[in-house]
């Protein structure tokens, strides 16, 4: 599936399909990863679209220590 992600190029999908690929980086606790394609995935969102799933998702990747 991480191989299918990077080709939605299609500006109105293509931050959600970064928000998918930072839930299975999350999922296999690749939290750096994760937290890279979340805020890919915020940078990506088209004015006007509501960013809270991202924004929560990105809140929730902890800090690396």
């Amino acid at each position: 599936m991480l191989q299918t992600l990077p080709l939605i190029e299609t500006a109105g999908y293509r931050w959600q399909a970064l928000m998918l690929q930072g839930d299975v980086e999350f999922s296999r606790n690749e939290l750096s990863a994760a937290r890279d394609a979340y805020q890919a995935a915020l940078d990506s969102i088209p004015s006007g679209t509501d960013s809270k799933p991202v924004d929560m998702r990105i809140a929730s990747v902890p800090l690396a220590s």
